[in-house]
C-alpha cells in the first residue's frame, strides 16, 4: 500500500489500495467467463474513493449473481 495519509478502506470482497492513479480495489471472488461477457470487472480505479465504492457493489453484485448461476435448463419450452 501506498504510504499516502489516507487509510484504505474496506469494500467486502475486494483489496482496496491507494495509489499514484487513485483509488484500485482488485476484486477477490470468481469471476465466471459469463460474468466477464456480462462486464464484471477484476479491477476498478477511481480516483474518488465514494464513486469507487458504488461501483465495486455494483461490480459485486454482478459477479456473485453469475458465480450462483444454475444449470442450463434443457427442457423442451
Amino acid at each position: 500500500m501506498d504510504t499516502n495519509s489516507e487509510t484504505a478502506p474496506q469494500i467486502l470482497g475486494y483489496e482496496v489500495e491507494h495509489t499514484d492513479v487513485g483509488w484500485t480495489a482488485t476484486y477477490t471472488g470468481l469471476l465466471t467467463e459469463n460474468a466477464i461477457t456480462f462486464g464484471c470487472e477484476r479491477v476498478l480505479v477511481d480516483e474518488d474513493l465514494a464513486r469507487l465504492k458504488i461501483r465495486a457493489i455494483k461490480n459485486r453484485i454482478s459477479a456473485w449473481s453469475w458465480e450462483y448461476e444454475g444449470p442450463e435448463d434443457t427442457s423442451p419450452a
